[in-house]
């Protein structure tokens, strides 16, 4: 994209390692490395901590997270933590990899962009991507493992 001075543009790469269990469908994230480029990082603790959370929230939205509605009434059936499946902390690996690409920025403070959008973006493609990989087949969002099981003719 071309430069801009109106607003600073991030970017970001998540790369998973993952099984599939294709007797269950059940996806098991075992390795996650994210890689972000917010401009001059100037808080890497704090950076580090925003690209992890983002990570994470999109995993869940990747793999569990969906919301069913009645198709007469347009009631959501699912609008507590007991249905509404999210990501679990056993389910995210406990050591994922954060690399920082620095690059400055004219229209940010100190040359810093933001960091809040792609963290949350890019797990969905990156563990879309890794299924696919594992089992040959897409599965749309989110990768339950019913969702998985009938991609694969299994139910």
């Amino acid at each position: 994209m071309p430069p801009s001075m109106a607003f600073a543009r991030h970017f970001a790469a998540h790369f998973v390692d993952l099984e599939v269990d294709v007797d269950t469908g059940g996806i098991k994230l075992l390795n996650y490395v994210a890689t972000q480029d917010s401009g001059t990082v100037i808080n890497p603790k704090l950076l580090g901590n925003q690209v992890i959370g983002g990570a994470i929230q999109g995993s869940g939205f990747a793999m569990f997270e969906e919301l069913i509605f009645d198709k007469d009434s347009g009631k959501v059936l699912n609008a507590n933590l007991l249905d509404y499946k999210v990501l679990r902390f056993v389910d995210f690996p406990t050591q994922p990899g954060i690399l920082f690409g620095e690059s400055y920025d004219p229209v940010g403070p100190y040359g810093a962009r933001s960091a809040g959008e792609t963290p949350i973006a890019a797990p969905i493609p990156a563990i879309a991507q890794a299924v696919y990989n594992a089992t040959g087949v897409r599965v749309d969002v989110p990768m339950t493992a019913e969702r998985i099981l009938k991609a694969l003719n299994k139910i």
